[in-house]
């Protein structure tokens, strides 16, 4: 049983480190290199994208690269929406050559690029506005929204795309950040029409050589880069939303989405509650919170990968930060020591048959006994997830609880 199942429970404590490291290096910098020039085709058209232009300049790109380690990079000046087929067909004049689209957004009247969107069109699931701005009226109006409400600096890039990517995107910047803390830099998407924000944990932030503040996001919006994380946003009328990061990282090969199986997850709280019951142990009440939280990590332990599985402590994500962030960031008035997660994984098959022997196997251990049927908690959220990747199938069960009745 121990080769198959893998299971722990970790306590959280009240300190909390949190470490940004800040790399400076000179990559991809938002003004194209003479090295660059022989691998770049520019396609300048200030209003539209016609798909023709778009693909023939997929095709000379191509066809630059081809027998070289370069990219085939197509580099479209002041662009707005380009659509999905016209990605497509760019995707499949390149063949098997890396394609790059970077949309360069030229400041007004200047020949500096102010932000820089790059997108693989091979990952695209839509139409794509690649444009973006630091100094529009509507970054302006949402930086004066969020210092009035929070208080922290903050640098705003208001991209044209304001619907989710569904995949990590680059973005380069020319923002003020002289009177910010560049050490500690935090990344939110704020929507505007919702009005609400995700923070986004693995931005890969670096300031290249030319000053350009580079990161990555899987989200549309206005990016809002915050010196320290936001405080307490009760008074704004701005919502957090519950954060499920699908990509990890710009290098990350996008994975298969874990599947939730929502019947043997209520078949397992059944039988959790019935338990108790007979213990004379206050039943579980199902909480949407720790649901979404557990269905976070089941899909960061999927994006990890198997390496980072089979060495996982249980305490930190694949980005870095503590587990319990997937709960706590959008509960901020909850007592960390009144919350604590178990997590069984299987890495070896999926599907529900699989699932189902694992969650039979899981019950018989004493974690799940001292924690699921013993504990003093309340509230319970369930993630009874199974999916596969590039190195194997894995099923994984993952239960948080937080009891609310204690100070």
């Amino acid at each position: 049983m121990k080769n198959q199942i893998t299971f722990v429970r970790r306590a959280l404590s009240m300190t909390i480190a949190l470490t940004m490291m800040l790399s400076m290096s000179l990559m991809a910098s938002a003004q194209s290199s003479e090295q660059d020039r022989d691998r770049v085709v520019v396609v300048n058209e200030t209003v539209e994208i016609t798909h023709a232009a778009a693909v023939q300049a997929a095709r000379d790109a191509t066809k630059a690269a081809e027998g070289t380690d370069h990219k085939a990079v197509v580099r479209f000046k002041n662009p707005g929406i380009i659509s999905l087929k016209t990605l497509q067909d760019m995707d499949a004049v390149a063949g098997s050559v890396n394609m790059s689209i970077w949309g360069d957004s030229y400041l007004d009247d200047t020949n500096s690029v102010d932000v820089r969107v790059y997108i693989n069109p091979a990952y695209a699931k839509g139409d794509l506005d690649l444009s973006g701005s630091t100094t529009s009226a509507r970054a302006d109006k949402t930086a004066d929204h969020f210092v009035k409400y929070f208080g922290n600096g903050v640098a705003v890039v208001s991209l044209g795309q304001q619907s989710d990517f569904n995949h990590n995107i680059n973005v380069a910047a020319k923002l003020d950040l002289s009177n910010m803390n560049i050490s500690n830099l935090h990344f939110y998407a704020y929507d505007k029409v919702a009005n609400s924000y995700r923070k986004i944990h693995t931005a890969d932030q670096y300031i290249d050589g030319n000053g350009y503040l580079c990161f990555t996001t899987p989200y549309g919006g206005d990016i809002v880069v915050s010196d320290g994380v936001l405080g307490n946003q009760s008074a704004s009328g701005i919502q957090v939303q519950p954060v499920r990061e699908t990509i990890i990282s710009a290098t990350t090969t996008p994975t298969t989405a874990m599947t939730d199986d929502a019947d043997q997850s209520q078949a397992l709280l059944v039988d959790i509650n019935a338990k108790r019951t007979a213990l004379a142990k206050g039943t579980l009440s199902y909480d949407s919170s720790l649901e979404t939280a557990a269905n976070a990590y089941a899909q960061a332990l999927s994006n990890g990968g198997s390496a980072f599985r089979s060495t996982t402590d249980y305490l930190t994500l694949p980005s870095g930060e503590a587990v319990h962030t997937l709960f706590t960031n959008a509960n901020n008035s909850i007592n960390i020591h009144n919350f604590d997660y178990i997590v069984f994984q299987d890495n070896s098959a999926s599907g529900s048959a699989a699932l189902a022997n694992h969650i039979e196997m899981m019950k018989a251990t004493d974690l799940y006994q001292t924690k699921a049927i013993q504990g003093d908690f309340t509230k319970i959220g369930i993630a009874c997830d199974t999916g596969a990747d590039v190195d194997n199938s894995f099923t994984v069960v993952i239960m948080m609880f937080y009891n609310d009745t204690v100070a």
